[in-house]
C-alpha cells in the first residue's frame, strides 16, 4: 500500500515548487516589461536628442554660411571704403598741388 503521507507531501512540494516557480516567471515579466518600457523611453530621448543635434548643427552651418557671406560683403564694403579715401586723398593732394602751383604763378605774376 502507498505511504499517503509521502504522496501528500511531494504533491505539496510540488505544488510549492510550481507556485514559486510560477511566481518568479510572473516577477521576471514584469521585470522585462519595466525594462523594455525604460529603453523605448531612453530611444525616444536620444531620437530626440540627435534631431535636436542635426537642428543644432544645421542652425550653426546655416549661420556660418550666413557669416561667410555678410563678412564678404562687408570685405567688399570695406574695400570699396578704402578706395573711396585713397581717390579722396589723391584729390586732396592735387588739389592741394594745383592750390599751390596756381598761388605761386599768381605771385611771379604780381612780381612783373
Amino acid at each position: 500500500m502507498p505511504d499517503l503521507h509521502c504522496e501528500h507531501t511531494e504533491f505539496r512540494l510540488i505544488k510549492l515548487s510550481v507556485s514559486v516557480l510560477f511566481s518568479c516567471l510572473i516577477q521576471f515579466a514584469i521585470k522585462q516589461l519595466i525594462l523594455l518600457q525604460e529603453n523605448s523611453e531612453k530611444q525616444a530621448e536620444l531620437d530626440r536628442a540627435l534631431r535636436e543635434k542635426r537642428a543644432a548643427e544645421s542652425e550653426l552651418e546655416r549661420i556660418y554660411q550666413e557669416g561667410m557671406i555678410q563678412g564678404s560683403k562687408e570685405s567688399n564694403d570695406y574695400n570699396q571704403l578704402t578706395l573711396r579715401a585713397c581717390n579722396a586723398e589723391r584729390a586732396r593732394d592735387e588739389t592741394v598741388m594745383k592750390v599751390d602751383s596756381l598761388t605761386n604763378q599768381l605771385r611771379r605774376l604780381e612780381m612783373m
